[in-house]
């Protein structure tokens, strides 16, 4: 149960990040690309485990500079 509670946490924002991947329904993130820079900045012990928020993959995609630089490369969390 704590895993799933983590899953549903973006590892950037670190907010709900509306996962549905066990869900009856297809997950939203079927429906939206998401870059490949994106998913490489997610950390290690993350990958293939959490969803990225549609609000970071969004901000990403439009501003990839400014999405950047809020990112603490120490703890590879969103700041702010």
């Amino acid at each position: 149960m704590k895993e799933r509670q983590a899953e549903a946490i973006c590892p950037f924002c670190q907010t709900i990040n509306n996962c549905m991947a066990h869900s009856v329904k297809p997950c939203w993130c079927r429906q939206v690309e998401i870059p490949q820079e994106l998913l490489k900045l997610v950390p290690k012990d993350k990958k293939h485990k959490v969803c990225i928020c549609l609000k970071c993959i969004d901000a990403f995609k439009d501003t990839p500079e400014e999405f950047l630089a809020g990112i603490d490369n120490s703890s590879d969390l969103l700041i702010g």
